[in-house]
């Protein structure tokens, strides 16, 4: 027997944040459920896919005895949805494999199991490396890259995010071979290289762990094989991606370059107005530049159907042309957050940089493949 008051607009809160880990596929029925642990007036709360784990908590309202059981991720977090103002009473009944829930006017049972069938977390690991992040340079440096994560059933390496941390600083890098993203944060450094690669799935449900408003600091921890993110209100602990990266460096264009700036929104605004008249297949985006004007235009040549934009920017007397695919674009402008954006060129046949004006390529960079244009 367990007896426990709380608040269910908090414990829904952290059930949206497991829903990342639930809602994979299982290996087991029991990772159907959450594991809840109700001890010293705190609820732990525990989700897995059997190769990602996550513990998240929550302050009690009162606690009688301790609580531990497992519940129906899609069960408890529905009926947690529908009373999220109330303040909830959950009695656990092991003579009926129950769990009894009591708020305001209202009360509900759901089935439960034991938690012993709940496999464990490991939350501490041997002879690894271990790091201090600021939470904020997390979110940072995932928020940035994680669009260009690729999607790539042979090349799994390309299917997270590569961090690199040595004494110049805290690399994240995403690609998927037709884009690439790369954020530098020079303040976390260590003493030697250490590199791993985090599937876009564990960050994924590492961002739903914290908060933008968390300025707490969080322990990375890593060996070869498994990561553990980990401080004061939560816990993630997961496989890392085997193999080796490659060399992402290679493909960034060394030559010289033509650099022009433009305001970020109303070349968003403008792709995003051209591109429902061009070829949806292709989501070929053309910019000519010229006299400080930008010029973005799409064409459907089958269905006669074309669209033209013309933007201010900061190109002076050069005339250059080039195609990009579209999405691809609006995805790397999203991920920007100043107003204004740089482009770098060599040719039309060169991969573009993209970067923030304020910022230096060392610092962040955005990198899409050109397209032919017709």
């Amino acid at each position: 027997m367990g007896k426990i008051r709380f608040n269910a607009s908090e414990v829904y809160k952290k059930l949206q944040a497991l829903s990342i880990v639930a809602k994979d596929k299982k290996p087991s029925p029991i990772f159907n459920d959450i594991l809840f642990v109700g001890t010293n007036r705190k609820l732990y709360m525990t989700a897995s896919n059997g190769d990602t784990w996550l513990t998240v908590s929550c302050d009690l309202i009162s606690q009688e005895d301790n609580f531990s059981t497992c519940i129906d991720a899609t069960d408890i977090t529905k009926s947690m949805s529908n009373i999220s103002e109330c303040e909830c009473t959950a009695e656990l009944n092991n003579s009926d494999n129950t769990v009894k829930f009591n708020y305001g006017n209202g009360k509900f049972s759901l089935p439960c199991n034991s938690p012993s069938d709940f496999p464990s977390q490991q939350t501490t690991i041997n002879n690894c490396v271990s790091i201090n992040i600021p939470v904020s340079d997390v979110i940072e440096a995932i928020s940035y890259v994680k669009y260009a994560i690729g999607n790539n059933e042979v090349r799994q390496i390309l299917n997270g995010i590569h961090f690199i941390i040595d004494t110049d600083g805290m690399t994240a890098v995403a690609t998927d071979a037709k884009k690439m993203c790369v954020v530098k944060n020079n303040n976390i450094t260590s003493d030697s290289q250490n590199e791993f690669t985090m599937s876009a799935k564990t960050t994924n449900a590492l961002l739903s762990a914290v908060s933008e408003n968390d300025n707490s600091v969080v322990n990375v921890s890593f060996t070869e094989q498994i990561v553990v993110v980990r401080n004061a209100n939560f816990c993630l602990t997961a496989s890392l991606i085997d193999g080796r990266y490659p060399n992402y460096k290679a493909v960034i264009p060394q030559d010289d370059h033509i650099t022009i700036n433009v305001n970020r929104k109303a070349l968003y605004t403008a792709v995003v107005r051209t591109m429902p008249m061009g070829d949806i297949e292709s989501e070929l985006v053309r910019l000519d530049f010229a006299n400080n004007i930008l010029t973005v235009s799409t064409e459907n040549y089958l269905m006669n159907k074309h669209a033209q934009e013309v933007v201010e920017c900061d190109c002076g007397a050069v005339d250059f042309h080039i195609g990009l695919k579209g999405s691809f674009l609006m995805q790397c402008i999203t991920s920007i957050k100043s107003d204004d954006v740089s482009l770098d060129f060599v040719d039309e046949r060169k991969p573009v940089i993209i970067h923030p004006t304020d910022k230096t390529t060392d610092e962040y960079l955005s990198l899409l493949m050109p397209m032919m244009l017709n």
